[in-house]
């Protein structure tokens, strides 16, 4: 049995797609590039085993592996004829994959347990070298309706709903205003909430394309919402109802409310703490680093043990002893 490549796949293949091909290698073995795919995403390729005998058939099958799909994983090869195998890369997770897809060859073989002869036996056994390479995507999160929740006066709400603007064109369900009503209509508004309106709008502009977008952009408080009312730490965010487009009530006492000014000593009293935190954890983690990369950093150990060995000392003549005695005489004199 031999493996080969698809060749029209590669004459054929456009430049995104080109890297799914089949290089042959050494000992009949393939390596088949399936090239970069995105998680959940499905990247294909071909290969033909071949049938290289004259009169026997062969069975053949493919184990499963992860990642990889073969079709078909198990077959009968004619004398003299050829299988195509289409091998599907799907990957679960991000990462590089250089993985072996085994092919056995199965034959007779006589069992001595169940006395009779079994197909499964392998007779011959080679491989395809599967590569290939998955990444992550990072997708942003969609406004989603959730419809049949509250009643037809309430607007719905789903996920991702503080993207919603008066100038966006999301497809909002029954009573839900944006993209139907634009940001300076003022018709239909009760009226104590014309006047408001209408001073809002001259306050910012609306003639100029800056006060136009900043009026379109400001997010819309769904009545039944209530995440929104709830977060006084984001006074500068406008939020305004749909119908009567008024500021968004939340529940906070001005008179027991921290100005500005006592906000940013709060924030200027509790940011060295902080910072000193987040030292803290960065020298932990660096600590934590250092220590596993510690064994690579020490210089290698080739068997070689350094032995420093003291000079040996050579043997006093006899000329030097004797002018040692009459140095000492000398002294004693």
């Amino acid at each position: 049995m031999k493996i080969l490549p698809d060749l029209s796949a590669i004459s054929n293949s456009v430049p995104e797609t080109r890297a799914s091909v089949g290089k042959p290698c050494s000992g009949n073995r393939l390596l088949v590039e399936f090239g970069s795919c995105e998680v959940g995403e499905q990247q294909s390729a071909t290969f033909y085993l071949v049938n290289q005998g004259e009169e026997l058939p062969i069975r053949f099958r493919l184990p499963r592996i992860a990642h990889f799909r073969a079709k078909p994983q198990q077959g009968l090869i004619k004398p003299d004829t050829q299988q195509m195998i289409r091998v599907d890369f799907v990957p679960k997770q991000y990462g590089t994959f250089f993985v072996e897809q085994r092919i056995l060859v199965l034959g007779q073989q006589w069992n001595e347990q169940k006395c009779k002869m079994t197909m499964d036996h392998v007779i011959y056994e080679t491989a395809v070298m599967f590569h290939a390479r998955s990444h992550l995507t990072t997708q942003l999160p969609r406004v989603k309706f959730n419809p049949g929740i509250v009643p037809l006066v309430a607007n719905e709400v789903g996920y991702s709903t503080d993207l919603v603007t008066f100038g966006s064109n999301y497809p909002c369900p029954r009573t839900a205003v944006v993209g139907r009503t634009g940001a300076t209509t003022i018709r239909g508004l009760p009226f104590h909430t014309h006047q408001e309106w209408s001073k809002w709008l001259k306050k910012h502009g609306t003639a100029s394309l800056s006060g136009q977008n900043l009026a379109r952009g400001t997010l819309i408080a769904f009545p039944n919402d209530r995440a929104w009312s709830v977060r006084p730490a984001q006074k500068s965010i406008d939020m305004r109802t749909p119908f009567c487009r008024v500021s968004r009530y939340t529940y906070v006492d001005p008179d027991y409310e921290f100005t500005d000014q006592e906000t940013a000593h709060h924030r200027a009293h509790i940011h060295p703490y902080a910072q000193l935190i987040r030292d803290h954890a960065e020298y932990t983690r660096q600590f934590s680093r250092d220590t596993t990369l510690a064994r690579w950093e020490k210089p290698p150990f080739y068997g070689l043990i350094p032995y420093i060995a003291e000079p040996e000392e050579k043997p006093l003549q006899l000329s030097e002893i004797k002018e040692a005695k009459s140095r000492d005489i000398y002294k004693n004199q």
